[in-house]
């Protein structure tokens, strides 16, 4: 009997790694096949290290061309007409992306919504985590959490990418990793951009007929809708869920947005249990108690808990109608949203440099925040209505 349980423990704990990370498993075959990147691509290949000592294969893309042209078949999704076809070499970039794939993809897959990012102007650190691609190393969230930290530790030291505001995009896990690495670094981040993402994955797991009952021995939680809660309230989060989505369905993507709501408001809340099913559980704390209304549960959504909006001004939530877990990317919506919420992040970072005429090595790295002392092109009621028409909401 301890024989059976300990092959049992060992099934579970490394079976999950290969459900969770299954492209990493992929044989070097299999990662050909599936290898595209568009025909024009720009790109530098960097080799990060972390601090476990694992190589990471990156692609990094900039606005201005210093990279290998690779020839190889694709096409890319229309960015909008009103975005940035390019930066010059003397403007320089808008910001600074730092992108994390899904965990069924590798780094090249995400060449196409990369070149994107470029064209909006840009430069963005495309991050292949260890085992994907040609990185070393196996996955894991331990792993993966310090791949992050090394692909932002590379963006910083780095003279020009450092410059500019900091974004993160994470698309599926990417997400989750992208939200663990602001919740460590949350002074370090301008923008959060989440895709098609999960509150965590034993609520994934929950929903899953078969798998449900293994939910206890999930140890990769990737628990994003706790961390989620120490990104600073004037750090712009955008939210994009497609409503097609059948790997995640869209109701984890709501869920986020409602907890990032009141997020750094150090709300400590009285915990509820149930002794249903014969034993003490802790109710779900989202959930409207029973003297909460949906409509104040509704406002508080809005209002951002403590019932002024002005800290979540800039944040967005956008739902692609047709959207799928794969190709939410592909909506024109998608991009327009996009665009606005970088053009929101333009305006709140401002360089001191502008400001004060003093050695440029010195502003090179010190930016602050002003979103107090700058009015947006628009008014937030204004921003709402807009968004509404477009299916996504600030």
């Amino acid at each position: 009997m301890p024989g059976t349980l300990s092959s049992f423990s060992r099934l579970v704990r490394h079976g999950q790694i290969l459900c969770i990370y299954p492209a990493a498993f992929e044989d070097e075959e299999e990662r050909i096949a599936n290898y595209s990147i568009p025909d024009d691509l720009l790109y530098e290949e960097v080799t990060l290290t972390t601090s476990d000592g694992i190589e990471l294969k990156c692609f990094l893309l900039r606005t201005v061309a210093k990279q290998k042209t690779r020839a190889k078949s694709g096409g890319s999704a229309e960015v909008p007409s009103g975005s940035q076809s390019g930066v010059s070499q003397t403007s320089g970039p808008r910001a600074t992306v730092i992108a994390f794939h899904g965990n069924g993809y590798h780094v090249w897959h995400h060449a196409y919504s990369g070149q994107n990012f470029v064209k909006m102007g840009c430069d963005i650190l495309l991050v292949s985590y260890r085992g994907y691609g040609n990185s070393k190393g196996r996955p894991s969230e331990k792993g993966l959490r310090r791949d992050a930290q090394a692909a932002l530790e590379y963006v910083l030291a780095d003279p020009e990418l450092s410059k500019s505001p900091i974004i993160l995009h994470g698309h599926s896990l990417g997400g989750a990793v992208a939200v663990a690495l602001i919740a460590r670094n949350p002074s370090k981040i301008a923008g959060l951009i989440l895709e098609n993402t999960f509150l965590s994955i034993p609520l994934v797991v929950k929903d899953l007929p078969v798998l449900r009952h293994l939910t206890p021995f999930i140890h990769q939680t990737w628990e994003s809708r706790k961390r989620i809660l120490k990104v600073p309230r004037t750090t712009p989060i955008m939210i994009i869920a497609g409503k097609k989505d059948l790997v995640v369905p869209e109701t984890h993507s709501r869920g986020l947005w409602r907890i990032s709501r009141r997020r750094g408001l150090d709300i400590e809340r009285p915990k509820r249990t149930s002794f249903a099913c014969g034993g003490k559980q802790e109710l779900d704390e989202d959930k409207p108690t029973r003297t909460e209304s949906r409509d104040e549960e509704r406002k508080k959504e809005s209002e951002g808990e403590d019932g002024n909006p002005e800290d979540l001004q800039n944040d967005m939530y956008l739902c692609i109608p047709n959207g799928t877990h794969a190709d939410t990317w592909t909506s024109p919506d998608y991009w327009v949203a996009v665009e606005r919420f970088i053009s929101s992040i333009e305006r709140n970072v401002v360089d001191l440099s502008d400001l004060i005429t003093v050695s440029p090595n010195i502003w090179a790295t010190l930016r602050v925040s002003v979103s107090q002392l700058i009015s947006p092109s628009r008014s937030h009621r204004q921003e709402r209505a807009y968004c509404s028409q477009a299916n996504y909401e600030t």
